[in-house]
């Protein structure tokens, strides 16, 4: 009896490591399948909540601007203490510019995290601040040292 169920296992075994091949292809398909259906290509697959126009993201950047804080009222987030002091920065790679007329205050003791989507310009205003791009316009000062000179 002890024969006939190790005979059994063996074929129960080997049943499934046939089968588990099979399995993770179909699984790999249909992830391709939903992938394809929202336009996600890649490595692995995933949803896609919102995509919009260039149209409406142009719309987005120039709400976002108009509600944007004045320079006085950045220098009163610092107690006109400014560590860091970015003025109407023009700035990119090559020819292309990536901030567009940007201005920031960050006082002595003060944590910021810039937060956004890819290509926002994240690492572009630090990499500007450490010589990295092409100024093309505006200041960076760090302490009273103008360090885009």
């Amino acid at each position: 009896m002890a024969e006939e169920d190790k005979v059994k296992a063996a074929k129960k075994k080997a049943a499934k490591t046939k089968a588990a091949p099979k399995r993770k292809a179909a699984n790999k398909t249909a992830a391709k399948k939903r992938a394809a259906k929202k336009g996600v290509s890649g490595y692995g697959s995933g949803s896609v909540d919102v995509v919009m126009s260039v149209d409406q993201v142009a719309k987005e950047a120039a709400s976002i601007a108009a509600n944007a804080p004045t320079v006085s009222e950045l220098d009163g987030m610092v107690n006109g203490d400014a560590f860091l002091t970015i003025d109407t920065l023009r700035a990119g790679y090559g020819k292309m510019e990536i901030l567009h007329e940007f201005t920031l205050r960050v006082g002595r003791g003060q944590s910021l995290c810039l937060i956004g989507p890819n290509g926002a310009g994240k690492s572009t205003v630090l990499h500007s601040i450490f010589g990295f791009t092409n100024i093309f316009s505006g200041s960076i000062k760090i302490g009273d040292q103008d360090v885009t000179a």
